[in-house]
């Protein structure tokens, strides 16, 4: 997965800065050895690796704490949506199922996972290569008189 984000820092007060975030990329979403188990019906099914590339997406939001002029602690808040995933063909044995009596192993077209997706509590850390300076000088003083 790849994810390009933009992040906006909204202002500075008392040392906190609130800020907001946007991302857009692609997911490889790779569902192995997925097995159903029906023990109702004596049965079940298997299926095949499945793989398959969505685009992904994510929103952010969050604060930072500046704890000295070159570090800040950040907690955040991201919503991740990668789009649907896919196993193989999945082979059903289930014997309520079977195309002709004592035949079990119908294929049957993949299974689909829909909307996977992640809310996400991060705690991190911000490193400033270089401070914030004392900002541009103040235009001369000039008195007449």
């Amino acid at each position: 997965m790849g994810l390009v984000n933009v992040f906006l820092d909204l202002g500075t007060w008392w040392c906190v800065t609130p800020f907001i975030g946007a991302g857009a990329g692609f997911a490889k979403i790779k569902i192995d050895h997925f097995v159903d188990i029906n023990p109702m019906a004596g049965g079940g099914g298997f299926a095949d690796s499945g793989t398959k590339t969505n685009f992904a997406w994510a929103l952010q939001a969050g604060v930072a704490y500046k704890v000295n002029p070159n570090f800040a602690v950040e907690l955040s808040y991201r919503y991740l949506n990668v789009g649907n995933g896919e196993t193989g063909t999945l082979l059903n044995m289930d014997p309520t199922q079977a195309p002709n009596p004592g035949v079990v192993g119908l294929p049957l077209a993949p299974f689909t996972f829909n909307k996977i997706q992640s809310h996400d509590i991060m705690l991190g850390v911000r490193w400033l290569l270089q401070p914030e300076g004392p900002g541009p000088m103040p235009p001369p003083l000039m008195r007449k008189g």
